[in-house]
């Protein structure tokens, strides 16, 4: 049985925010809007069930604090 897991917490905003920053110098033409908004929505539905699963050993750890601030909020 599970014991514990870790989910990587990034807002939608965050992670589009990141892929077009990568866009930039990857030249990879997919990373636009309309494909991100695409693949973050089949992020949420592959994943949510999972989470919910695991819930009772998720610790989510966010990855929008500054490096220095960042905190394990255990729930």
């Amino acid at each position: 049985p599970c014991t514990a897991a870790i989910y990587l917490e990034v807002s939608d905003a965050t992670m589009t925010k990141r892929i077009l920053n990568r866009a930039k110098s990857s030249g990879r033409v997919d990373d636009n809007e309309e494909t991100i908004k695409a693949r973050l929505a089949t992020f949420h539905e592959q994943t949510d069930a999972i989470l919910t699963k695991y819930q009772s050993c998720l610790h989510r750890v966010s990855q929008t604090l500054h490096q220095t601030t960042r905190y394990i909020q255990q729930t």
